[in-house]
């Protein structure tokens, strides 16, 4: 759902609400439940803000959830929000339904006091849910995609082994490499901070351009250094 039908469709709801109230209570009623009492305002006001919570808190989230999906990120946590927020309007609606119908009115300290106590455990089961995703997702930060990544790496590497006339030096040191890239360094995380792990990603890369060019001078002294960069690479991600 577009965003304009969305909001047009809650100014719907909300009209259609305020309309029926001033439809169905009227201050001259003869009906105890239909006619407008001390709070009347204030309940209308009410009931359009917890109808407004069930439907921008509900529907809002699950857009999110949808966009999320689809740009395959992490976003199991949102159905839970959305759930707290419905759920909380809803019971709101209803104690409010209680309060203004069965109590006439009455008691609307404790209404207040119960309303304040929902909202806040609401808020603070939505921080929890915020937060824990936030500590999930601490350690798995992933490469830009700029940036190439290992298994990218290790497969320059492979095709860079096939290439002819190179000393036994210099595959052993691009076997050592691609091994130390494959099964060494970790695909997300700290590496995604690594200007170690960039530095080594364009050398790699260059080094596959220049094979492919057939340009295979030094080979022995560049895949020597890539070799122990990689291994000194792969301890400091460990620590």
């Amino acid at each position: 759902m577009k965003i304009v039908p969305f909001f047009a469709v809650w100014v719907v709801i909300v009209a259609g609400i305020i309309a029926s109230a001033l439809m169905f209570f009227s201050p001259d009623s003869t009906s105890e439940y239909l006619c407008r009492g001390e709070f009347f305002t204030l309940n209308v006001i009410l009931t359009v803000l917890f109808v407004s919570c069930m439907w921008w808190g509900g529907g809002v989230a699950f857009k999110k959830l949808i966009k999320v999906s689809e740009e395959d990120k992490a976003g199991g946590h949102i159905p839970a929000i959305a759930a707290a927020i419905f759920n909380t309007s809803a019971i709101s609606l209803i104690l409010l339904a209680v309060f203004a119908f069965a109590l006439k009115d009455k008691y609307h300290a404790i209404f207040g006091g119960i309303e304040i106590l929902l909202w806040v455990l609401c808020v603070v089961r939505v921080f929890m849910m915020s937060s824990t995703v936030k500590f999930q997702s601490v350690g798995m930060e992933e490469l830009a995609e700029a940036i190439k990544k290992p298994d990218q790496l290790a497969a320059y590497l492979s095709i860079c082994e096939r290439q002819k006339g190179l000393s036994a030096t210099t595959l052993a040191n691009i076997a050592k490499c691609k091994n130390t890239i494959s099964f060494s360094i970790p695909k997300v995380g700290n590496i995604a901070k690594s200007d170690m792990y960039k530095d080594i990603a364009k050398r790699i890369e260059d080094l596959y351009n220049n094979m492919q060019n057939e340009n295979i001078e030094n080979c022995d002294t560049i895949t020597e250094e890539l070799c122990r960069d990689a291994q000194l690479l792969a301890q400091s991600l460990k620590r």
